[in-house]
Parts: structure tokens; C-alpha cells; sequence
């Protein structure tokens, strides 16, 4: 690894995008790095469509790590803290998060500072404010209440995936009432972290990042303190050769 290489592996924050469908020629592959609770978990899915995801986003994720750590794919071992964020055993200074939903994937991975990321396909219906009030802060509400009924959905959406990636990056996800986050729109684009009241709210600067994953769905990489050098990258078979498309400085 380059001294450059390096230097950002260490202080800044990779975002993988996996397209689903452009890994399905190697699900036999990506099936044969996971361990058996993952066979388990991926056999018990109730479809076909969520078990191919599922071991595509293992698979995925264990060759990014297992590249990182430089040991084989399904010889990295994996860890949970006490409300489930996994870590790696054999490494807990790398931070890792990974999300899936739809026809996306995202993992994240850094050296350098805690983080979660998350991705949802968007509600294929229009959004009825009334079935989420519970996982929405007033702001929030008036703010979805403000905009056309047709881009309520997307805004909702954008909330959500803040909200989710910033609970994963603290490690204690649903634990928390997202009703008690408040996510806000910053001016000009983009998101900020207004306020979490509940129990030991964190405190400081929170760096949000939206993930550009196409029309129909939503991502999102948090992290504590100011921005970071970010590399947004496409996986391929071979996550070496992966080239940036996007970066954030």
C-alpha cells in the first residue's frame, strides 16, 4: 500500500456502493466466505430476493475487510457491542458499518472514526405522515407538512436514513427513540444533525453525508466531528481495482 493510499486509509472514510445485480454472477462465490450463521441467516430469509442480498452484502463486505486486514475473506471473525454493532475480533480500531435495502448495498469503513451508513429503497406509495409520527420529531413533521405532497415521501426517506446511520454510528441503533433525533435540511442541500434528547444524547458536530444511489433510493454515511476525506467507490469483483466516483472533502 502507498504511502497516499495509506495515509487515507488511515485518517479518512470509505463508502462502498454494490449494485446487487451486478454481483449476482458470483453469488456461488460470495455464498462460499460466509460463515454458517450467516448460511442460516440468508437461508431463513423469506424470499429470494432478500437471501441473494443478504449473502452479496456478507460476501461483499468480508472481501472489503478481508483487504483491508490482508487475511482471507472467510477468515475475518466478527464481534457485537452490547446493543449489537458488530466490529471486527481481530482489529476494533477499524470501524465498519454496512447497510442494505432494494438494489443497493453500502459498507463503510474507516481507521480513523466510528461511523454507520444506511441505504433504503423509497416507499413505493404516497407517504401518510400519520403511520410514522412515532419515529418523527416535530421539526421533521413540519418541515414534510411544508413541502408538495408528491416529494414528501423523498424528504421522509432522507430523514430516515440519518437518523439510521447516525444511531448505527453511536452503536446503539433502535435503543434510541428516533422520535427524540431531530434531522434538519441544511440550506443549499444536504442534512444536519439538529438534536438528540434522548438519554446521553451525543453531543458535538456530526458529519452527514448523502449517498447518491439513482431516483429510487436513499443513503446516508454518518460520523462524529467535521468532515473527513471521503472516497465513494464502486465495488467490482476484484475491490482493488474499484475507482472513485465521487468524493466529499
Amino acid at each position: 500500500m502507498s504511502e497516499s493510499v495509506q495515509s487515507e486509509a488511515t485518517h479518512g472514510v470509505d463508502v462502498w456502493r454494490v449494485s446487487v445485480a451486478t454481483q449476482v454472477h458470483a453469488f456461488a462465490h460470495h455464498w462460499r466466505q460466509l460463515d454458517a450463521g450467516e448460511r442460516q441467516h440468508a437461508s431463513s430469509c423469506h424470499n429470494e430476493a432478500d437471501r441473494l442480498r443478504y449473502a452479496i452484502s456478507r460476501g461483499t463486505l468480508r472481501a472489503l475487510l478481508g483487504q483491508r486486514l490482508q487475511i482471507e475473506p472467510a477468515r475475518v471473525t466478527f464481534g457485537s457491542g452490547e446493543f449489537g454493532k458488530p466490529f471486527v475480533s481481530a482489529q476494533h480500531r477499524l470501524h465498519f458499518n454496512t447497510s442494505n435495502s432494494g438494489d443497493w448495498v453500502l459498507h463503510g469503513l474507516s481507521s480513523a472514526t466510528p461511523l454507520g451508513v444506511d441505504v433504503e429503497a423509497l416507499l413505493p406509495d404516497p407517504l401518510e405522515l400519520e403511520e410514522f409520527d412515532r419515529v418523527l420529531a416535530r421539526q421533521e413533521r413540519n418541515h414534510l407538512l411544508s413541502l408538495p405532497t408528491a416529494r414528501r415521501s423523498a424528504a421522509f426517506i432522507d430523514f430516515w436514513v440519518c437518523k439510521e446511520a447516525y444511531v448505527k454510528a453511536i452503536g446503539q441503533g433502535l435503543n434510541r427513540a428516533l422520535r427524540d433525533i431531530c434531522i434538519g435540511p441544511l440550506e443549499g442541500g444536504g442534512y444536519e444533525l439538529l438534536h438528540d434528547r434522548n438519554p446521553g444524547g451525543s453531543g458535538g458536530a456530526w458529519t452527514l453525508v448523502m449517498i447518491d444511489l439513482g431516483p429510487t433510493h436513499a443513503g446516508c454515511l454518518a460520523h462524529p466531528g467535521p468532515p473527513r476525506r471521503l472516497r465513494i467507490r464502486d465495488y467490482t469483483d476484484d475491490p482493488h481495482v474499484a475507482a472513485p466516483r465521487m468524493a466529499a472533502a
